[in-house]
């Protein structure tokens, strides 16, 4: 039997190299913004900051208001 922790790390291993995409969309408030990135805050009270393009920044929402972003590791 193998210990967890190796199955873990095998199983992270194995979501990367077929290329499984982990996270993909990231929903809450916009708390803050910039020309290349954005900082999302989710209900759970996780804040992500996304790398995002310009076309993308062009149609965010004001800060403090909803949204979903869909996302690209």
């Amino acid at each position: 039997m193998l210990p967890p922790h190796y199955v873990a790390q095998t199983q992270s291993a194995l979501l990367f190299s077929t290329g499984s995409t982990m996270i993909s969309q990231v929903a809450g408030k916009l708390v803050h913004r910039e020309l290349d990135r954005c900082e999302i805050m989710t209900g759970g009270g996780v804040a992500y900051e996304c790398m995002i393009p310009l076309s993308v920044f062009e149609t965010l929402p004001a800060e403090g208001q909803s949204l979903m972003l869909h996302t690209h590791l």
